[in-house]
């Protein structure tokens, strides 16, 4: 009772954070706290559930009327049909999109970095195609290599379909 929508979850009641509530600096926190608590519930990466061996999870409705499991199969559906990205990458979710056997809640990782201008050894002499070429070497490897491969194994989903398309396009002007 007394739940109303408001920007931060901790004033959504009006008096703070809810009765029992708690608040943990890592997701793997939460999960050892969720675990070892009686009739406790919380919200954490898949990642951060599999790294504990976690196996029972709460399904959520969709925007489809589907209740979902979150897996890496259900995430996926959700990414390969969220194709509205930025030039620049950034890419907007569509949190209300109807997708049969979806899991809507999800997040993209993001990998940062400066152009080719801004390579500077300490002595100021500029190096920037060779390092802006390594950096764009371990974008590749990360799209291509590292997270189809490992991430999978360890609860995340490697980005697919436009969005990887988009991501590869960017890589190619880091250098």
């Amino acid at each position: 009772e007394g739940w109303s929508r408001n920007s931060t979850i901790t004033t959504a009641n009006g008096v703070g954070d809810p009765a029992g509530g708690l608040g943990f600096t890592s997701g793997g926190q939460l999960v050892t706290a969720v675990k070892t608590t009686e009739f406790s519930i919380g919200y954490a990466d898949l990642a951060d559930w599999t790294a504990q061996n976690v196996k029972t999870f709460a399904a959520i409705k969709n925007p489809n009327g589907d209740f979902v499991i979150p897996s890496t199969s259900t995430a996926s559906k959700f990414i390969d049909e969220n194709t509205d990205i930025d030039a620049n990458g950034v890419v907007k979710l569509q949190w209300d999109k109807a997708i049969a056997g979806a899991y809507n809640i999800v997040l993209v990782s993001y990998i940062l970095v400066p152009d080719k201008s801004n390579y500077e050894t300490e002595s100021g002499e500029n190096i920037s195609e060779v390092k802006a070429a390594a950096v764009e070497d371990y974008a590749n490897y990360l799209l291509d290599s590292c997270g189809p491969k490992q991430g999978p194994k360890l609860g995340y989903v490697p980005i697919s379909g436009e969005i990887l398309t988009q991501a590869k396009s960017i890589a190619e002007q880091i250098s």
